[in-house]
């Protein structure tokens, strides 16, 4: 199967459970779907292989659509509290059950879950390299967590040192005004690091897209391929296009997409 055909396979997959997952608690733009083919064909093409991680998982909703993409025999581990005490942002922690069912009714292999329950915040070197070491680097790694700044500049030291060559990182609510100490988070990482291991290429659905620096310009040119054609395609037929704007984000070239109207005759 050639890289057009598999990528045209995910988008069908992912547009079964874009209908499906609505009825799974959590928050979820539905203009995140929008890029997940082409992140992975650019994998397919770089033969990134890894697991899917996610912190911050509540019942699994985005954690389904990266698991769409994954591959047979990949790891796929959901990180949470799960009913552990801990400080959180987001909807108390009600266990792993909700997460199971979901799983079960619209994951590709139910064998390949490994739930944690633990407190990301306490992960440290030591337990990076066991995770890493039981798992497998990480091809894509969604963080979710409780989006306070320490927390999210400890998420995204424990992304990065778990990444594959030509992973993605998805950090949730960036530049949402809710929650501001996920930029600061952000912004600690970026300066705490001499030669910081992630460089943002993408901005959509509420997520900053994140892989290693010698792997961002492909993901950005990926990106403005795709969304050039999806644009022209969309408002020949006058369907919502994606209003897709280069910008800088901490000194890198990103591709900013939000949704727009269509443009009449």
């Amino acid at each position: 199967m050639g890289e057009a055909a598999k990528e045209g396979a995910w988008a069908e997959r992912l547009a079964r459970y874009r209908v499906a997952c609505t009825g799974i608690p959590g928050w979820l733009d539905d203009q995140v779907f929008e890029a997940l083919p082409t992140i992975a064909a650019e994998q397919e093409r770089l033969g990134v292989a890894g697991a899917v991680y996610e912190i911050g998982v509540y019942e699994g909703r985005f954690l389904l659509a990266l698991d769409q993409l994954r591959r047979p025999g990949e790891a796929l581990v959901a990180i949470d509290l799960f009913g552990l005490p801990g400080r959180s942002d987001g909807p108390l922690a009600l266990g792993s059950g909700g997460l199971l069912v979901n799983v079960t009714a619209h994951g590709t292999e139910r064998g390949a879950l490994t739930v944690l329950t633990a407190d990301s915040t306490r992960f440290d070197d030591e337990k990076r390299a066991s995770l890493r070491g039981i798992y497998g680097a990480a091809r894509l790694f969604s963080i979710d967590g409780d989006h306070a700044p320490a927390s999210t500049l400890n998420d995204l030291r424990t992304a990065a040192a778990l990444l594959a060559p030509g992973g993605v990182v998805f950090l949730d609510d960036c530049f949402n005004p809710h929650f501001p100490g996920v930029q600061e988070g952000l912004a600690r990482y970026m300066l705490d690091a001499p030669a910081p291991a992630l460089a943002p290429f993408g901005h959509y659905g509420n997520k900053l897209l994140l892989t290693g620096a010698a792997h961002q310009p492909g993901y950005l040119a990926a990106l403005l391929r795709r969304f050039s054609l999806d644009q022209v395609r969309r408002r020949l037929h006058k369907l919502p296009a994606l209003d897709g704007r280069q910008a800088h984000c901490w000194g890198w070239p990103i591709l900013s997409l939000r949704s727009a109207p269509a443009k009449g005759p």
